[in-house]
């Protein structure tokens, strides 16, 4: 009978059994009356008392399950996702409706107020700022810091009006020609179309090495074969300016520079440029080029002929100033006159080119009309031409033009040097050191100023290499101070004989 018993009880029903409200519980959903409120609340049509549309649900009927519901920890639950539950919503106040009304589209403020995220939250479409676009914005191939230092230095990338009409005609006149390369640095000048399209897509060197000779050809070189007799013109690859102040950028170190030898003036001349010379109004920008007058860029890609431009007007402006200073301290005060004849003129030419186009341009200053006679420096777009295209037709435009830079523009470039310095003054012989200020610059510790490099063997006979030119610098310095101290030693041995040879009295005064 107990057995029996117990399986009756074992199988009784399970209607006497407490309901367990957690399963019996509705999970909240969406209701259309939040919703209406929401609207509401954002068209600012919200009732003044807000506090009765949050009533709480029925709560069960059984105290021991009110109790089980208090201890209940409530489910976690994501409040991107799911809403909170009315009974746990916290009640809004009139001034929180206001203040979600205020900023209907701003899910930071909706929470902070509401303590739950917007229904629209995460929807596609919806902008955590309207004020702010999201679009990307452009970026300028060129940096503006360095365009705003430059303009800060009076040396923009634009032409001006006020440049010179003879200027315009001699640079177009530059332009005509049908020389040809005799010979590029080591290949054919037909296999130039397959060199192109090999270096395409390699490094600077390349391209300087196999394209920037025709473009623009060496003035050295030219002289050396016979096609030139201009034997004063010099040249620099890669060789830092190291003997004047920059302009707003960098120190300039241009893939290559022409310019004028120290041969091209004579030693009265070398004596009062050196006088003259500082690193504001220089005359050496290397240890062996003076006042130069073509400056060359090669740079890969279209970016980098930006660059090319923008390094170019740096260092012409500065090759542009030198001149305009040599002239305001020949003829600044006493012939004005001739300051105008410089007052936009093209003082300088750059060629910037990569593996497809070339630019040519022209450089030159414009003098403000106050005593001062500030310049302003500008450059004038001559032509562009490319490497490839028209079936080569504009391949040699630039060659012509450099040839013609040669021959017609450098004798005058040194022809209105040389008059500018026959008016500097003639500074009195120096007693001590004779160097100039210029030479005192930073030097490039690889010159071979004033030396000879021979080689290593003669005739089987080995020879000691030279000499580098900072230690002959460096011992030419004090043999000088040497002289100095000894002249100071007779000057003391005079003075000091003078008092002895003196009277009593004289020497008690």
């Amino acid at each position: 009978m107990q057995r029996g018993k117990r399986l009756e009880r074992s199988h009784r029903p399970l209607t006497n059994r407490k309901p367990d409200y957690r399963l019996s519980k509705p999970r909240p959903t969406t209701s259309s009356r939040r919703s209406a409120r929401l609207q509401e609340i954002t068209r600012g049509k919200a009732p003044k008392n807000v506090e009765k549309q949050h009533q709480q649900l029925p709560s069960p009927s059984s105290s021991a399950s009110q109790k089980r519901q208090k201890r209940k920890r409530p489910l976690s639950h994501d409040p991107c996702l799911d809403e909170q539950t009315p009974s746990t919503r916290p009640r809004a106040s009139p001034k929180s409706c206001e203040q979600v009304a205020e900023h209907p589209d701003d899910p930071v403020a909706h929470w902070v107020v509401t303590t739950f995220w917007p229904k629209v939250f995460g929807k596609e479409g919806f902008r955590m700022n309207q004020g702010n676009s999201t679009k990307r914005k452009g970026v300028s191939i060129h940096n503006s810091d360095r365009m705003e230092r430059l303009a800060m230095n009076g040396i923009y990338m634009r032409a001006s009006a006020l440049m010179q009409r003879t200027s315009k005609d001699l640079c177009s006149s530059f332009l005509e020609g049908d020389r040809t390369p005799s010979q590029c640095p080591c290949y054919p000048p037909e296999q130039v179309p397959n060199i192109l399209e090999r270096i395409q897509d390699l490094g600077e060197g390349r391209l300087q090495r196999d394209i920037t000779p025709w473009v623009v050809p060496s003035a050295e070189n030219l002289f050396f074969s016979g096609e030139t007799t201009l034997d004063n013109i010099g040249e620099e690859i890669q060789a830092d300016w190291t003997r004047c102040a920059t302009m707003g950028g960098t120190r300039p170190k241009p893939d290559y520079t022409a310019g004028l030898l120290r041969t091209a003036f004579t030693k009265e001349e070398i004596g009062k440029l050196e006088n003259y010379s500082s690193l504001e109004r220089p005359f050496l920008f290397t240890p062996n080029l003076c006042f130069p007058f073509l400056i060359c860029e090669a740079k890969t890609g279209q970016v980098g002929i930006d660059i090319a431009d923008r390094q170019n007007i740096h260092s012409a402006s500065i090759a542009v100033g030198a001149i305009i200073e040599l002239y305001k301290a020949a003829f600044g005060t006493t012939y004005p006159d001739r300051m105008n004849e410089l007052n936009g003129q093209v003082l300088a030419f750059s060629v910037s080119h990569n593996n497809t186009v070339v630019n040519l341009y022209g450089h030159y200053a414009v003098l403000s009309d106050d005593s001062t006679r500030t310049p302003n420096f500008y450059r004038y777009g001559i032509a562009m031409s490319s490497l490839t295209m028209y079936d080569g037709a504009e391949r040699y435009k630039a060659y012509n033009f450099v040839r013609n830079v040669y021959e017609k523009f450098a004798p005058e470039h040194r022809k209105r040097i040389k008059d500018a310095v026959a008016s500097l003054p003639a500074l009195a012989e120096r007693t001590g050191p004779t160097f100039a200020a210029s030479d005192l610059a930073l030097e490039d510790t690889t010159s071979q100023q004033n030396s000879q490099v021979a080689g290593s063997q003669d005739d089987g006979v080995f020879r000691a290499p030279s000499e580098p030119a900072s230690v002959a610098k460096i011992r030419q310095m004090e043999e000088e101070n040497k002289k100095l101290q000894e002249q100071v030693a007779k000057l003391i041995e005079l003075l000091s004989a003078a008092s002895h040879q003196a009277s009593p009295a004289d020497r008690a005064t």
